[in-house]
């Protein structure tokens, strides 16, 4: 699937007003940045072909959490949280175990949307260039970060030279 396919289904839940009330709290927010994204999407594959991927998950659509994991409130947030969710919003039949390609989709729409939460979080950490405190408005650079996050940036095409933006020092 193209990301303009993912966008689009992206800004059709957007509009629905249970969907939109999903945002990570600052505990998952914390673990998502401390782990990386690479690391979170790891555990959503593993999550997305234990709960999601059998004909008939057990506990179906009561499966996945409310909280305590990133992923858990994506999956909420995109409707990947239960086979009746994929069905309605995606199209996806109930009833035959998800092949490769459509745990592949649902990873690529929880993706989406973390990428898109990071960028919405305001987090407070020490600039790399004076030491002292700086706010960094939704933007994470790879200096602050370290290459471990390459993938968030280069989606967002985020280079070093920003992080200078932020600095007391810079200005």
């Amino acid at each position: 699937m193209d990301n303009l396919a993912v966008k689009e289904i992206f800004q059709r839940l957007q509009q629905s007003s249970f969907r939109v009330r999903f945002k990570l709290n600052a505990k998952d927010a914390t673990y998502l940045q401390q782990r990386g994204l690479p690391v979170i999407m790891e555990h959503g594959a593993s999550f997305i072909e234990k709960r999601l991927a059998p004909a008939v998950p057990k506990n179906d659509g009561k499966q996945t959490p409310w909280r305590g994991h990133p992923i858990f409130v994506a999956q909420h947030a995109m409707a990947c949280c239960c086979r009746s969710c994929l069905e309605k919003w995606h199209h996806i039949p109930k009833n035959k175990p998800l092949s490769s390609e459509e745990q592949a989709y649902i990873l690529q729409l929880l993706q989406y949307w973390l990428i898109d939460q990071e960028k919405k979080i305001h987090l407070k950490m020490k600039c790399i260039h004076c030491s002292g405190n700086s706010l960094v408005f939704g933007i994470m650079t790879k200096r602050i970060f370290s290459a471990r996050h390459a993938h968030f940036f280069s989606q967002l095409g985020i280079g070093n030279h920003q992080s200078k933006r932020f600095c007391q020092r810079s200005r």
